[in-house]
């Protein structure tokens, strides 16, 4: 479903999408793509460990790859595919590019056998992201987070920047703490 990073919630979407996965009230599904957005990996794989954990053939459409190359960002989906145990293919839905080797992909969907955290576990689910995609995404961000920017500016003075939401005014006011 679009938009969705969890099964977890409480919702109605998320319920739809569990009950779909399970097979409750429909066929259990053949297969399952998964849209995973490139500029944004680490979250997209709270999702796809959660989607895996259902055994359901799944292949992974990497989207918005050339956004995030031109931030610098470099991606070899075929060892980011090994550590999921599935199918990984770069896809441009503007443009079409990748969507003839999605199909393929999706007629020959197999899952490979790989150890995943449990959804219930963040830490455990962070770390696994993390080294997913250190092992399968390279080069650096040109933009930088907001910190990677005023180091760079101030010569390293900033050594966090901590949003805190000040809900009941409406604003968000973030911090920064020098060393």
């Amino acid at each position: 479903m679009p938009g969705q990073y969890t099964l977890q919630a409480k919702d109605d979407l998320s319920s739809v999408s569990r009950n779909a996965l399970e097979g409750v009230n429909c066929e259990s599904p053949d297969a399952v793509i998964v849209v995973v957005d490139a500029t944004n990996l680490r979250r997209n794989l709270s999702i796809v460990n959660e989607v895996l954990q259902y055994n359901v053939p799944m292949v992974i459409a990497l989207t918005m790859v050339d956004i995030a190359q031109k931030s610098g960002l470099t991606f070899d989906t075929k060892k980011l595919g090994e550590q999921l145990g599935c199918s990984v293919v770069s896809v441009n839905p503007r443009s079409g590019v990748g969507i003839s080797e999605l199909q393929t992909a999706l007629d020959a969907v197999q899952n490979q056998n790989v150890e995943f955290p449990d959804v219930s576990s963040v830490l455990e689910v962070n770390s696994w992201a993390d080294e997913i995609i250190s092992s399968s995404v390279g080069g650096t961000l040109s933009i930088g987070t907001f910190t990677d920017r005023l180091d760079r500016l101030f010569g390293g003075m900033f050594r966090a920047y901590a949003p805190m939401q000040f809900s009941h005014l409406g604003v968000c006011v973030g911090c920064v703490f020098c060393a």
